[in-house]
């Protein structure tokens, strides 16, 4: 069985978050896969993913995030990376801030 996903797992300091996209079929999934579409079925608005094994077994996963096949990698680096670049980045500033004493540590750290 071919790949037909893609995982990211962000890790942020309130809980990892992880997201899902869906590959877009290439010409050869498409001739050999020929029910590729009945087994695998995205909910967006509920951020599931449904695979369906047989036509009375199935598997559901929930997301923090879920993209179609046909979102762009921009929009997935947005709504996924983004906001894990600026907190890194974030936080290496104020690093740099404290070691240079621009920043001290509150009295209430101390005691």
């Amino acid at each position: 069985m071919s790949q037909v996903a893609d995982f990211f797992v962000l890790v942020v300091p309130e809980r990892v978050r992880v997201a899902v996209r869906l590959w877009p079929r290439n010409a050869e999934e498409t001739v050999v896969d020929a029910d590729f579409a009945d087994c695998v079925e995205l909910q967006i608005e509920l951020k599931r993913l449904k695979l369906r094994k047989n036509n009375w077994n199935s598997d559901t996963y929930e997301f923090d995030e879920v993209f179609t096949e046909f979102v762009s990698q921009k929009r997935v680096y947005e709504v996924v990376a983004k906001p894990v670049v600026e907190q890194q980045q974030q936080q290496q500033q104020w690093q740099r801030s404290w070691r240079r004493g621009k920043i001290k540590w509150p009295i209430s750290l101390l005691v």
